[in-house]
Formats: structure tokens, C-alpha cells, sequence
């Protein structure tokens, strides 16, 4: 990215496409957690929206054929939460 307060990256597709990445440094930690998250999630969302595979990415286990969870900001911790009622699944990164 070429800015020094944002860490970022690349992620590459099986098809050779690809999507940047970044997050600011400055941000508290649980809000890094989600943000990166929220990129990869959408990434691979798009990555599979051509493809014979589920798009609901994580499954919110309340809704499982409805919507995936969205990554949030609880406290100091990223946790994946259903969209709907905003109730908390699990920390990001957690099973």
C-alpha cells in the first residue's frame, strides 16, 4: 500500500486473481482482528460467488441458510456475531 500506518498484503486466487488487504496499525487490536476478518470474508465470499460452493461464509449457526456471520468488535475481542440479532457465536479465530 505504500503508507506506513496500514500493514497490507495480497490474497491470491486458484485463478491467479487477486485482492488487497490492509488494516491500520494505530487501530486497538480486536479492531484489526475484525477488519482483516471482514476483508478475508468478503474475499472469499467473491471467490466463491462463481462457483459451485456456499457464499454464506462462516454459517451463522442460527440462521444457516440465510447469511454468514459478520465479523464485530466485543470489548477488546473480535468475535464473529449474527447479523440479525447481534448476538455473539464465537472470537474470530475460534471454532
Amino acid at each position: 500500500m505504500g503508507d506506513p500506518g496500514y500493514a497490507s498484503t495480497m490474497m491470491w486466487s486458484s485463478d491467479g486473481t487477486g485482492s488487497g488487504l490492509s488494516v491500520r496499525l494505530a487501530a486497538p487490536l480486536a479492531e484489526r482482528i475484525a477488519e482483516v476478518a471482514d476483508q478475508v470474508q468478503e474475499w472469499a465470499i467473491e471467490d466463491q460467488l462463481w462457483r459451485p460452493a456456499r457464499t454464506n461464509w462462516p454459517r451463522c449457526p442460527a440462521h444457516p441458510e440465510n447469511h454468514p456471520l459478520r465479523a464485530s468488535v466485543d470489548g477488546s475481542h473480535g468475535m464473529w456475531v449474527c447479523p440479525l440479532d447481534w448476538s455473539v457465536v464465537t472470537p474470530i479465530g475460534g471454532r
